[in-house]
């Protein structure tokens, strides 16, 4: 499956973790309507 994925491995929870946190707070205060995927460029669109 990690030859699939561009960076080569599986995502962690710790991860998502982070995206979730940064969403959540101050810093992420200017972003609207954003769709995130969190697959090491597996899903990649144009």
């Amino acid at each position: 499956m990690c030859k699939t994925i561009p960076l080569g491995r599986i995502g962690s929870t710790e991860e998502v973790a982070n995206l979730v946190t940064f969403l959540a707070s101050e810093a992420s205060s200017y972003c609207t309507g954003q769709a995130i995927n969190i697959s090491g460029g597996q899903l990649m669109e144009l």
